[in-house]
């Protein structure tokens, strides 16, 4: 896929952030014999004990982490969506699955874009509001060739770092200012003093091994590519799809570290390799072996 395929939305998410307990409440509901009409019904804010534009913005927000997606005409959960509400962490209780949430929210270009272009595209370290909007604006214009108002542009970048480097303000409301998940996953901040906001070059990666290892394993999976990979396809990823290793903020040599000991956890299946200056993680028997790591990683991190 690449930018002149994709036809992205904005603004669904009502100018609500995701919060702790929307994904499994959404979940429950869409799960529960009510499928999507558990968010378009009359009961649909008694059923989730939210407002109108809450209980849309939840619907956004399953189908933007892909909890759930489209099957030909019908919405349905989604394997990854079973896997992770329906089997290993109902409640989303788990750092690590915060962070699988992060990825599929990144890789989402038509549903997610700005996440997206914030974490896979834009490269940044330092920034003002204003720059960060100017840039966006540029890239889906320019780039992606959309036509779209200003505003709708802003409440999407501004929904991103909301979540990830949230301001603490006197008007919020102690809901608003912690129940904000991704603020946790410390992938950007907000300095108060110069105004400014900042993503951080991680040189000592904390992301679980098992997880980064899933990740990896659905990059390649969805790049098609289930000989390899390198280290710039993890780094730099591809139009459309973003690299794990930038999602994460991964510096080269971290991106490295976690590599080698994903190998170190799964050598029958893995072969991390230096060949004429650039790392390659081989897959050492191809596409049942990237299967097999998919499978794995999940079950070995849940402890399943």
């Amino acid at each position: 896929m690449n930018y002149q395929e994709i036809k992205p939305s904005f603004a669904r998410h009502e100018t609500f952030g995701l919060r702790f307990s929307w994904l499994p409440k959404g979940f429950h509901a869409f799960t529960s014999g009510g499928g999507a009409k558990a968010f378009t019904d009359e009961y649909a804010t008694v059923k989730l004990g939210v407002g109108k534009n809450m209980v849309s913005s939840i619907y956004y927000w399953l189908q933007a982490s892909d909890i759930i997606g489209k099957f030909g005409n019908s919405l349905v959960v989604t394997d990854f969506g079973r896997a992770i509400l329906g089997e290993f962490d109902p409640y989303l209780e788990d750092d690590g699955s915060l962070q699988l949430i992060h990825w599929r929210l990144c890789s989402n270009p038509e549903l997610a874009l700005a996440f997206y272009w914030f974490f896979g595209r834009f490269h940044a370290l330092a920034f003002s509001y204003d720059e960060v909007v100017t840039a966006f604006k540029d890239f889906c214009r320019g780039r992606i060739g959309v036509k779209v108002g200003d505003s709708s542009l802003e409440k999407d970048i501004g929904i991103v770092l909301r979540m990830y480097a949230p301001q603490r303000k006197k008007k919020d409301s102690i809901e608003d200012s912690f129940d904000n998940p991704m603020a946790e996953l410390g992938l950007a901040y907000f300095n108060s003093t110069d105004h400014k906001y900042f993503k951080p070059v991680v040189e000592q990666p904390e992301i679980n091994t098992h997880i980064f290892g899933f990740i990896v394993a659905d990059f390649a999976a969805r790049k098609g590519s289930n000989v390899s990979v390198s280290l710039v396809d993890l780094m730099k990823g591809q139009e459309c799809l973003p690299g794990p290793s930038a999602c994460f903020c991964l510096s080269q040599s971290a991106a490295i570290t976690v590599l080698e000991r994903m190998q170190h956890a799964y050598p029958d299946l893995l072969e991390l390799k230096e060949q004429a200056g650039e790392w390659i993680l081989y897959f050492r028997d191809g596409e049942a072996s990237l299967n097999s790591l998919r499978d794995l990683t999940l079950k070995n991190y849940y402890q399943v």
